[in-house]
């Protein structure tokens, strides 16, 4: 899931475009477990969060093999980690995520549903 290379190239190499002073976020969606390196998923995770990045994921369905491995990739349940049950549910989430020069938006309490999820308790 996480590559060390694929890490370094997108954060840390200036050639680019990084900029250093920004903030780090990781976008995962997902519908389940993860199929390759699987033993490296969370330990790498774990590191990446360690240098300061956020882990967002979004389960997208109605799996729960993987629900474990999920919880622990993304940086937070209570603000980091969703759950829509198919991909309208995805839609609406993305239409609440805040442009970047607007007003932001708590994804939390939308002052409505999700369409089909929601956060994690």
């Amino acid at each position: 899931m996480f590559s060390e290379f694929i890490f370094h190239q997108l954060y840390t190499n200036l050639s680019s475009g990084v900029r250093l002073a920004s903030f780090k976020r990781i976008l995962i969606v997902t519908d389940g477990q993860s199929n390759i390196n699987r033993s490296l998923t969370i330990e790498n995770a774990f590191r990446v969060k360690q240098l300061g990045v956020q882990i967002f994921v979004v389960a997208v369905g109605e799996y729960l093999d993987g629900l474990q491995e999920l919880v622990a990739m993304a940086s937070t349940t209570y603000a980091h980690m969703y759950r829509v049950s198919d991909l309208q549910g995805f839609a609406e989430l993305v239409k609440l995520i805040p442009p970047s020069d607007g007003p932001a938006t708590d994804l939390l309490n939308p002052g409505g549903g999700l369409g089909g999820g929601g956060p994690m308790p």
